[in-house]
């Protein structure tokens, strides 16, 4: 998840620096917070399902191998995701208030740079849709697997991925 953001926050630093209305400073208290940012919401969004971080599922296949309890996909996010959200909100506090503060609370032009990148991605493709399509479906059988195994007893998460 870092990998595929930190070119996304590179492009975005880069383009606040070329802004002549950015204050000087602020690209740069900017640049740090969202490179940090994107670490923590990476490690803190991992938290929220079984297959977030590798540490899950060695968790979840441990405990099911010493205590035969199957920790399901479901059951993972209703513990998971209440954590990662309230870590999330503090996270962003912190790097908002406290490690860093910004006197330029937008960014000229910030909201106009955005849409115009928007109209540029086109009209979503019948591939996009499809693998869109395919996440759900995969994402919505991990889920529901506990209610699908009523009818397809076999089931797993292995044969889910």
């Amino acid at each position: 998840t870092s990998v595929m953001m930190l070119p996304i926050g590179m492009a975005i630093i880069t383009q606040l620096k070329d802004n002549p209305d950015t204050l000087e400073d602020e690209n740069q208290i900017f640049g740090k917070a969202l490179m940090l940012a994107i670490a923590y919401s990476a490690s803190i969004g991992g938290i929220a399902t079984l297959i977030g971080t590798p540490p899950n599922l060695v968790f979840a296949a441990m405990v099911q191998e010493l205590y035969g309890i199957e920790i399901t996909f479901y059951q993972w996010i209703i513990f998971g995701l209440p954590i990662s959200v309230v870590m999330l909100a503090l996270c962003w506090k912190y790097l908002t208030s406290i490690a860093f503060s910004f006197r330029q609370k937008s960014f000229p032009g910030g909201k106009e740079e955005i849409s115009r990148q928007l109209r540029s991605l086109g009209q979503v493709t019948y591939e996009e849709k499809m693998v869109l399509g395919v996440f759900l479906l995969t994402a919505l059988s991990w889920i529901g697997r506990s209610f699908l195994n009523r009818f397809i007893p076999a089931l797993d998460d292995t044969i889910i991925a």
